[in-house]
């Protein structure tokens, strides 16, 4: 499971989501993918407030291949994440395995 943690410098945890076995759809290997490539099973990602669009790409691009109504949900938080990420000054994204 990845936990996603929204965090600012001024603020440790603004929010998190996770959802049992999202690693299956949210490690991506493809070039197509150039922020969710790079997620580790092993240590945590951290990504700024400036990588968020690319990584909204993405995660649209993942809601085409999901049927689920609950991953669908689930993407759709993270999307969520990344807006507020946009609009907080000097936060950024954390996904993490632990």
């Amino acid at each position: 499971m990845i936990t996603i943690i929204l965090e600012s410098k001024t603020v440790d945890r603004i929010a998190k989501v996770s959802q049992l076995n999202n690693e299956v759809y949210l490690l991506q290997n493809k070039s197509d993918y150039k922020i969710l490539s790079e997620l580790s099973t092993v240590d945590y990602d951290a990504f700024a407030r400036e990588d968020m669009k690319q990584l909204i790409i993405e995660l649209e691009m993942l809601k085409e291949d999901l049927y689920d109504e609950k991953d669908l949900h689930h993407i759709n938080e993270i999307i969520e994440l990344t807006d507020k990420c946009i609009s907080i000054p000097d936060s950024y994204l954390i996904f993490t395995p632990f």
